[in-house]
């Protein structure tokens, strides 16, 4: 793991230094003799040994106390003072305690002294900063930016908040935070204005090469080198540390380019800064650690093992983040040398040089840098899994799994501090080796239960966040809802505007600045509903995971013959098969991401299928024989969640001679996970009120919009008038079939059929109604959703942008997130006539009372026994049903309607006839 520190914590110590000097001189006291005698004491006291200046410091202010006449900025200044020497004896409790009254006392004294009340706030800032209390730290540095007038220190306290957005990992929120940083110090020509822009450009870079843009990032380096110049030019003050950093991390960023010559060049540019400014005590964890890593990746193992050496002898052993990063690193290294028990001890070494871990005690919640223990943890699990392959051990293999089980609880907490999604993606996508090394390792151990728990955090983990999130939503207000829609709103305005303008002009850089801050905004009003509404807070991040008896129990009830979870490997892939009362757990040798990729380019292509059939049932074959056929699944209904994307296992073979298809076989459905399918049927939607007529939504635009630039569908308006008269409802059809009827009127309903073309684009998923595009970032209805299924009949509906470990960001994915349970979606570009018949014959048996994955197996196996022509499963295979399988709940409204007149006669005859007993 290659180190970025783009601002040293001895940079923030001189400005802390600085500030108690300037306080000590007295100059901001009032001229009172009272008030000027305490500042003399505190200079006086200044020369003793700092525990004696702290007794007598602690002794005058108790005195003060007691005086009147004794202004509030006179204690502030003490307790100022008692801060900073209570910091430097590492008295941690008292050091937040004085700075804490050190503000109270300047606030008081704000119209005489604003510039000390500055200082109170950045001085509480400062040293929650350097004490690891993270949001107490923002808090503060928040007020610094409300009390100051002054540019740069409302600039400089935003860079000091994007600093702990980069420990705790949120690079998203890094960028917003930085964005708005620099409109306080751009268009200005003073030096420390363009040192603190240079610094901005540094972190950015830094930002960006945590999210994988190196390209940004090269270019975020590049800038800071030129703000830097600049302010050179004026100031002639060079003191090297950020020129140096700035190196460093360009170099980081080749490294991860794997451009190793320039990422070498750029390493040893910033040694010889660092040597020249006399900043030695950075050389170890800036250039001889990732140094390390360079000569790990040229495969020159010794010489990577004496710069490691040289870099922990030179940090001595003191407890540090940045000693721990270093034995992790030559961990790595060790490893390539198949060295696994001196990997071991390093890692362990990692661990006790951990500042504040306590891993029996699992305190991660107060651990800075958590990307570095993540890396850690996961490091550990894998060699001890390596370990136990060669030696058999037992207990290195429990010791495996227990570690993993450590960095998966370390995910959760990371997922909850990030509020970005970009950010929360970018971990989902490196918790994938954690996950398919738990997996293997339980798999080994023989740990069903286990292995169960990490194939569903391996995916879908913040789907189901989502779906959390929408119905904690639903405990609030209707005004809470509505500001929060208003947010939303704001942000899409505001990226579809950036996407108009050229990246280098000044309204994209306007649009940028006000983005961050509606984000920032937003961030702030999230956290504030989780202070004010307990129970959104429990609801959102309720950590409820549902177990393999639970699951085995759902099955049972649901009369499934079983799920089937997989995880694709990069040399491997595992299953899991999980009936009513057994499980099956196994791994399938080879990679299956080439077969499955060459299995959808056929599928989907008609003119592939007609010309090389048999070569189409070969390979269906090949993947029942290694993805079905080992798990032994009875016939029935079955629930499939594979792993990233979704596979037509309908269109698999069991003979590579003649097409016999599991469709003939199976009802299958699909899901994002176990958990997400409970979660999303847990509070079910309930169907509309007896008495209400319409319970079905049809929408057909029919004819777009000339600007839409899309084909119409003219069969589409015959296809659902037939639906229509099976499910009595309404229609949303032609000029109707509008963005803004949509939006307000799916919720209601319990079914929703859309007849429409969809696409993905560079700003995500989207299909077109009649007048308008609807993006997938707008469908988060206000009100609650009744709807039960939607069922999405135009091409790619189920494609989008790939995640890794999370899944594909599809428009039936957003659907799913506001709490809609069933989805029938299509993977490919559908044929029309073929989808329409398929649709309306789903419909009728989903009226005759079946089960929504047995409907539409019968709708498939008709239509294909309908033609011999229609056995290409590019015709019919595209079409997939996600989530819930249950039928539909109806409304039996002709026995209503006759139960009601059986008891209106019966009660008309009872009181006729009492009506002619009366004398």
């Amino acid at each position: 793991m290659l180190s970025t520190h783009y601002l040293p914590f001895s940079y923030m110590n001189k400005r802390l230094l600085t500030f108690i000097g300037f306080i000590i001189s007295g100059q901001l006291f009032a001229q009172c003799p009272t008030d000027l005698s305490v500042a003399e004491s505190i200079k006086k006291f200044a020369i003793l040994p700092p525990d004696q200046t702290i007794t007598q410091l602690e002794k005058l202010y108790k005195t003060t106390l007691t005086c009147k006449n004794i202004q509030d900025s006179t204690r502030g200044n003490l307790c100022n003072n008692l801060t900073y020497y209570s910091y430097i004896k590492n008295k941690a409790d008292k050091a937040l305690l004085y700075s804490k009254l050190s503000l109270k006392y300047w606030e008081t004294y704000v119209k005489q002294k604003p510039l000390g009340l500055t200082y109170a706030a950045y001085g509480a800032a400062a040293y929650h900063h350097l004490l690891l209390s993270y949001s107490e730290a923002i808090r503060y540095y928040r007020l610094t930016i409300q009390y100051t007038n002054d540019p740069y220190w409302k600039g400089y306290s935003l860079k000091l908040i994007s600093d702990l957005e980069l420990e705790l990992g949120d690079y998203e929120g890094m960028l917003n935070t930085l964005n708005k940083a620099e409109s306080f110090a751009e268009n200005n020509s003073q030096s420390h204005l363009l040192q603190l822009m240079s610094q901005i450009y540094n972190s950015k870079g830094i930002a960006y090469s945590r999210l994988e843009n190196e390209k940004k990032a090269i270019e975020s380096l590049q800038i800071a080198q030129n703000f830097y110049q600049k302010s050179f030019q004026i100031s002639k003050t060079d003191e090297g540390e950020l020129k140096g950093n700035i190196h460093a991390n360009m170099g980081i960023s080749y490294y991860n380019l794997k451009d190793f010559q320039k990422s070498e060049k750029n390493f040893k540019k910033a040694e010889q800064i660092f040597i020249q400014y006399k900043f030695n005590h950075l050389i170890p964890m800036r250039i001889h650690n990732n140094m390390g890593l360079l000569y790990t990746a040229f495969h020159h193992y010794k010489e990577a093992d004496l710069i490691f050496d040289k870099a922990i002898n030179a940090l001595k052993n003191k407890k540090s983040v940045e000693l721990s990063r270093v034995y992790l690193n030559y961990a790595t290294n060790l490893r390539e040398e198949n060295k696994i028990d001196s990997a071991i001890s390093n890692l362990e070494k990692a661990i006790e040089a951990f500042p504040l871990l306590d891993i029996k005690k699992q305190n991660f919640s107060i651990i800075r840098s958590k990307r570095t223990l993540f890396y850690i943890l996961r490091d550990y699990g894998k060699s001890l899994l390596i370990a136990y392959q060669k030696t058999n051990k037992p207990e290195l293999l429990s010791r495996s799994v227990q570690y993993f089980s450590y960095a998966d609880l370390l995910l959760n907490l990371m997922r909850q501090e990030h509020q970005g999604g970009q950010s929360r993606s970018f971990w989902r996508e490196h918790s994938r080796s954690l996950y398919e090394s738990a997996i293997e390792a339980c798999l080994l151990a023989e740990n069903t239960q286990k292995g169960f728990y990490f194939f569903e955090k391996s995916r879908a983990i913040l789907l189901l966040d989502n779906l959390k999130e929408h119905n904690a939503r639903q405990l609030l207000s209707a005004s809470e809802q509505q500001k929060e829609k208003k947010y939303q709103e704001q942000i899409f305005e505001l990226q579809t505007q950036l996407e108009k303008k050229p990246e280098n002009s000044a309204e994209y850089k306007e649009i940028v600045r006000n983005l961050s801050a509606v984000n920032e905004a937003f961030n702030d009003f999230k956290k504030d509903l989780e202070k004010r509404f307990p129970a959104y807070y429990a609801a959102k991040y309720n950590e409820d995971f549902k177990d393999l008896a639970t699951f085995q129990q759902w099955l049972r009830t649901n009369q499934h013959q079983a799920f089937i979870t997989y995880f694709v490997g990069d040399s491997a892939t595992y299953a899991l098969k999980v009936s009513p009362e057994i499980t099956r757990f196994i791994k399938i040798a080879g990679n299956q991401q080439n077969l499955t990729t060459q299995f959808l380019n056929f599928c989907s292509n008609i003119d592939s299928l007609n010309k090389n059939f048999t070569a189409f049932l070969s390979l269906s074959n090949q993947l029942y024989n290694n993805l079905i056929k080992p798990l032994e699944v009875p016939e029935g209904r079955i629930s499939i969640s594979y792993d990233d994307h979704f596979l037509p296992f309908e269109a698999l073979s069991l003979s590579a001679q003649k097409n016999n298809f599991l469709v003939e076989h199976y009802a299958i459905s699909y899901a994002y996970s176990a958990n997400f399918l409970l979660k999303s049927i847990e509070k079910k939607n309930q169907p509309a009120a007896w008495f209400n007529n319409i319970s079905f939504l049809g929408v057909a635009p029919v004819h777009f919009a000339k600007s839409l630039s899309v084909d119409d569908l003219p069969l589409s308006a015959g296809s659902i008038l037939a639906i229509e008269k099976t499910f009595n409802g309404s229609l949303l059809m032609k000029n109707e079939a509008n963005k803004q009827l949509f939006m307000q009127q799916f919720p209601d309903y319990q079914l929703v059929q859309l007849y429409t073309h969809a696409d993905t684009t560079q700003k995500g998923p989207v299909f077109y109604l009649q007048d308008a595009p609807v993006f997938l970032s707008e469908i988060n209805p206000v009100q609650a959703v009744k709807t039960e299924m939607i069922v999405l009949s135009a091409c790619k509906t189920g494609l989008g942008k790939n995640i890794k470990g999370e899944g594909i960001f599809s428009l039936s994915r957003g659907f799913s997130a506001i709490g809609i349970p069933s989805l029938i979606t299509t993977l490919w570009s559908v044929d029309e006539k073929s989808t329409y018949t398929i649709t309306e014959l789903f419909y009728k048996n989903l009226k005759a009372g079946m089960p929504k994955d047995i409907a539409l197996q019968k709708a498939k196996q008709t239509f294909i026994q309908a033609d011999n022509r229609n056995i290409l499963p590019v015709l019919w295979a595209s079409s997939i049903l996600i989530g819930d399988t249950s039928p539909v709940e109806q409304s039996d409204w002709w026995f209503i309607g006759l139960l009601i007149i059986i008891l209106s006669g019966g009660g008309l005859f009872l009181y006729l006839r009492q009506q002619k007993q009366k004398p």
